[in-house]
């Protein structure tokens, strides 16, 4: 089998795996709040299309209820009160230093892409 051949099934299977993750975990959702992530799905190219633009990225990652009323989304009342309360996320996505063992200082930087959701 050729490594190509190899690495798609690996991908596949991956994304497999993903799916039924994500499903497992939208199941142990009250119905109500699966509710109103199907109203949010329904806006999700939206949400997409808006998240291209890099200040609407940045300020998703900073404070996601804003990013949201920004783009115009209809955001449901539970999903509303929690995002109400996260705090400055930007903190995950800093750059830092690596000391590497020869004396050398790395800095990674932390990409991060928006996609739609597979499978539904």
């Amino acid at each position: 089998m050729s490594d190509n051949k190899f690495n798609e099934l690996k991908d596949k299977k991956n994304q497999e795996t993903n799916l039924k993750k994500e499903k497992e975990f939208f199941a142990k959702m009250s119905p109500q709040v699966q509710k109103e992530m199907d109203l949010l799905k329904k806006q999700e190219a939206k949400i997409l299309q808006n998240l291209q633009k890099e200040e609407v990225k940045l300020l998703f990652i900073k404070n996601p209820f804003e990013a949201l009323n920004k783009m115009n989304v209809e955001i449901p009342p539970i999903i509303r009160s929690k995002l109400q309360q996260v705090q400055d996320l930007s903190g995950i996505v800093a750059s830092k230093q690596y000391m590497l063992p020869n004396g050398k200082t790395i800095t990674p930087k932390i990409k991060i892409n928006f996609t739609p959701m597979k499978g539904e």
